[in-house]
């Protein structure tokens, strides 16, 4: 059921709700809109983008914060006839390439499928946690440049199809079974794109794409005919051979100026061998600032969407805290190998002032004024005004 737009006129019509749909319109920034908790603030936030006809970047302070509002914000879209699935989340990286410990599969999953939604703009709504905000990405011309669509008839050469999937992150396995795997048996490939629901497996004709099928990963059996693939990276920053290269310069000139110092050059040297012997370091998935061609900022790469940020305060001390954590995971483990916090994250303080510049503020309690606000606007019975809103829409619903 879509629902008819008067069930949610109680918001729309809501003065603070027009004032803040008419700043967003005239570009205005520091927004403060107080007063809304939790259920009410993901229902505005969805009529408001689809007032404003743009998608929205919301910041938030923690885990847990983003679990309620993906909750929230997936239900607010059910309600408003969007489709859920445009709620995309990109979670903070959870590798610690200091303890050698890699990031989880899922994390490293979510991050990609973000990354690939953001390049086309597939979405409404991107969920971030402040910690997300302070590591170095691919810019989106890397992305790009690892990503493909592929069609029915399109040309197809199968070895180098392998290889351009294995500099992107994928594994070569003999039977393709999770994201992130690749195989080749003769003039067949079979492919699990991370964003994909299920692999994608290609017959070719010579070096021609002849079908595109999805399949089962249980029984290798097809489940539909596809007449379009997206082919993204597996992974953010994958270990390709330039990628690696990067990184061995790094530890290279590390060496060098050890020796220079007259300090021991030996656990560079063995980082080093490690690094060429298996091509990866664990937790190489936030070396980002030192395998990516052109490190950008997730901020960067979601220009032009409407920054929104909740409880600005707790956003900021969030990003402080997850710099001086960084700092002490550095300290504690004796590394002195890899790229030191200041060069793996960027400057919290630049952080800090590009998000007192976002369009819209959250915050829930009136009182102290949220970092970066220029205008005010008290939500004024927001919550009798949405919990009638949700009352109609089960009316109407069941009626």
């Amino acid at each position: 059921m879509t629902p008819e737009p008067g069930l949610f006129r109680p918001v729309l019509e809501a003065e603070w709700f027009g004032q803040a749909e008419r700043r967003l319109r005239r570009g205005e920034t520091g927004v403060a809109l107080v007063g809304l908790v939790e259920g009410a603030r993901s229902l505005v936030l969805t009529l408001l983008a689809r007032r404003v006809e743009l998608p929205l970047v919301l910041v938030v302070p923690d885990d847990p914060a983003l679990e309620t509002y993906q909750r929230d914000l997936v239900a607010a879209a059910a309600m408003t006839g969007r489709d859920p699935a445009r709620v995309v989340v990109f979670p903070a990286m959870d590798a610690d390439p200091y303890d050698n410990i890699p990031a989880h599969p899922e994390v490293i999953r979510d991050r990609v499928v973000a990354l690939g939604r953001l390049l086309r703009r597939d979405l409404d709504v991107l969920l971030v946690p402040a910690r997300a905000l302070l590591g170095w990405l691919p810019s989106r011309d890397e992305v790009t440049a690892r990503s493909t669509v592929l069609h029915r008839g399109d040309p197809l050469a199968p070895d180098r199809f392998v290889l351009d999937a294995m500099r992107a992150g994928y594994r070569r396995v003999e039977i393709v079974s999770a994201p992130g795997e690749v195989s080749r048996r003769g003039g067949i490939v079979d492919i699990f794109p991370p964003e994909a629901e299920e692999p994608v497996r290609l017959e070719l004709f010579g070096e021609s794409v002849e079908s595109m099928r999805a399949f089962d990963t249980d029984h290798q059996r097809s489940t539909r005919i596809l007449e379009e693939a997206v082919i993204g990276p597996a992974s953010e920053s994958p270990a390709s051979d330039e990628a690696v290269a990067r990184l061995a310069a790094y530890l290279e000139r590390g060496a060098a100026g050890a020796l220079d110092r007259d300090e021991p050059v030996r656990p560079f040297r063995e980082r080093l061998e490690e690094l060429q012997q298996q091509g990866y370091l664990p937790g190489m998935e936030a070396l980002g600032a030192i395998t990516s061609t052109r490190p950008t900022l997730l901020l960067d790469h979601v220009a032009g969407m409407v920054l929104v940020v909740d409880e600005p305060g707790k956003v900021e001390d969030e990003i402080v805290r997850a710099a001086h954590d960084a700092a002490r995971s550095h300290e504690d483990s004796g590394d002195r190998i890899l790229p030191p916090p200041d060069v793996l994250l960027t400057d919290p303080r630049v952080v800090r002032e590009r998000l007192r510049s976002a369009p819209l503020l959250l915050q829930e309690l009136a009182g102290e004024t949220p970092p970066g606000a220029r205008t005010e606007l008290r939500a004024a019975n927001a919550d009798a005004i949405v919990s009638a809103c949700g009352a109609e829409l089960v009316e109407a619903i069941f009626a």
